[in-house]
């Protein structure tokens, strides 16, 4: 756990690592130079439990430089990150380590996720995309955080090692950039249960639709497409690819220069491991992803939209359509109809 000016969003973190199901473990907490208590807080707590190891910094060096000094301290086979004002579920660390122990390919473990405000009230059920074609998770992270936020992954030390780690010149994408570093150096298991509460608040940047498009996290797609795929795109494009995944809608958009870059790059996508099928995956995953787009038109009232959009999930699923309607249907009814969901 990296924490800076946590404030009253700090003794509950701590308490839902220390309050875990698996009790056999080692916490190590990086203050980065606090000034409102917390390495005092954090301090005080580990003089209770030996378990916890505060290290210190004596000038604000940031998120990314703090928890590469965490990975660095650490010494299990597996390492557990833990944002400062979150809460883990209780049994989360026993579930991810005995999905690890179950796989040992894997080079990281990921949950699912749901959002709380300042209150502690859960303010957005979790997405659940990552359920969907999980052997794609990394062609979806070419144009999209689809693993979302990062306190409830555990990695294996010598995966995040090799991968080298967080950039900390990328902030505040950090996250997003080392998902696809760490997929090259082994692959992602997907626990497809809500284990994690990200809290949010108001104003936050992660909040906002600046973050959402900021430019350091499109040119880790701009990075990604052009490595996976030999594809060299202006930033205007990779936006509206990633306007297409996350049901984005932008007025005056080419629906169809959209598909036609979808489908290129679905020839050439070279993944970090061979998967069955990959080429049909690939355009079924498309496809779902116009239907999906199709639900977004529907609640703008666009008829026009709504067609195009769905002309073009058939022209990409192609005879495999009917399948690709029925899965389509069934993990929407799965979240209650809420298409935003299945991102």
């Amino acid at each position: 756990m990296a924490a800076y000016n946590a404030g009253r969003f700090f003794a509950p973190a701590v308490e839902s690592i220390l309050g875990q199901t698996m009790a056999d473990f080692e916490f190590i907490i990086v203050d980065d130079c606090s000034t409102d208590g917390t390495r005092g807080a954090a301090q005080s707590r580990a003089r209770k439990d030996p378990r916890m190891k505060v290290v210190t910094n004596e000038q604000n060096l940031g998120v990314s430089t703090a928890l590469n000094r965490g990975i660095a301290e650490a010494r299990s086979e597996w390492i557990a990150r833990m944002d400062a004002d979150d809460i883990s579920h209780p049994r989360r660390l026993e579930r991810q380590l005995a999905l690890a122990q179950s796989r040992p390919d894997a080079g990281f473990i990921t949950t699912l996720l749901e959002s709380i405000d300042t209150s502690g009230r859960r303010v957005a059920k979790a997405k659940h995309g990552l359920r969907i074609q999980p052997e794609l998770l990394p062609w979806f992270l070419l144009f999209y955080n689809r693993i979302a936020g990062g306190g409830q992954v555990m990695f294996r030390r010598d995966t995040i090692l090799a991968a080298g780690g967080y950039d900390i010149t990328n902030r505040p994408s950090q996250d997003r950039d080392l998902w696809p570093r760490l997929l090259r150096c082994g692959p992602c298991v997907v626990l497809p249960q809500v284990l994690y509460q990200w809290r949010s608040s108001p104003g936050s940047i992660t909040n906002s639709l600046r973050f959402r498009y900021a430019d350091e996290s499109l040119k880790v797609d701009q990075r990604e497409i052009a490595a996976s795929c030999g594809a060299e795109l202006p930033l205007e494009e990779v936006t509206a690819l990633r306007d297409f995944w996350t049901r984005f809608h932008c007025q005056g958009q080419d629906w169809d220069a959209v598909q036609r870059r979808l489908l290129s790059l679905a020839t050439r996508y070279r993944p970090p491991r061979p998967v069955k099928n990959l080429r049909t995956q690939l355009r079924s995953s498309i496809s779902f992803g116009w239907l999906a787009n199709t639900i977004r038109a529907s609640r703008l009232r666009d008829v026009t939209l709504f067609c195009g959009h769905l002309r073009r999930a058939r022209e990409a699923a192609g005879a495999r359509f009917p399948l690709v309607w029925m899965r389509f249907v069934r993990e929407l009814a799965a979240v209650g109809g809420n298409a935003d969901r299945l991102t």
